[in-house]
């Protein structure tokens, strides 16, 4: 990955600890079962994928597309797994596994999402017509 996509992917993992570093994220204390925070949990580690995606992809790393899918995937839930841990040290804060749960579906979806936005259509461009 070239140097500034590593760079903005640790400040995008940087944030995210700081914000489960806090005992109330972002200072709004939601009620349990609340369905809003799998959504921001979504998100984030949609977005998350979606930049290790990007930046391993204009790498110009010759890698399996199979590869190429999964491993934002499986970054984006192990750096999940590594938050959703962390916060058993935090006050007023637990490991959840729906938490976890939402983080690998967002992963899920931004992959897909690119895979059939950005990256199918491109190599379909790129191949050579029969």
């Amino acid at each position: 990955m070239k140097s500034h996509y590593v760079i903005a992917t640790a400040l995008y993992c940087a944030a995210i600890f700081w914000i489960s570093s806090q005992p109330r994220p972002l200072g709004v204390e939601l009620p349990p079962g609340f369905g809003i925070d799998k959504l921001g949990h979504f998100g984030v580690y949609a977005g998350l994928a979606g930049l290790v995606s990007v930046g391993i992809r204009r790498s110009g790393t010759r890698s399996s597309e199979r590869w190429l899918f999964w491993f934002p995937v499986l970054f984006a839930a192990l750096y999940g797994l590594s938050d959703e841990f962390h916060q058993v040290f935090v006050p007023r804060r637990t490991f959840s596994l729906g938490d976890l749960l939402a983080n690998t579906v967002g992963g899920f979806a931004a992959q897909c999402f690119l895979w059939y936005i950005w990256w199918r259509p491109r190599r379909a461009a790129e191949s050579p017509a029969k």
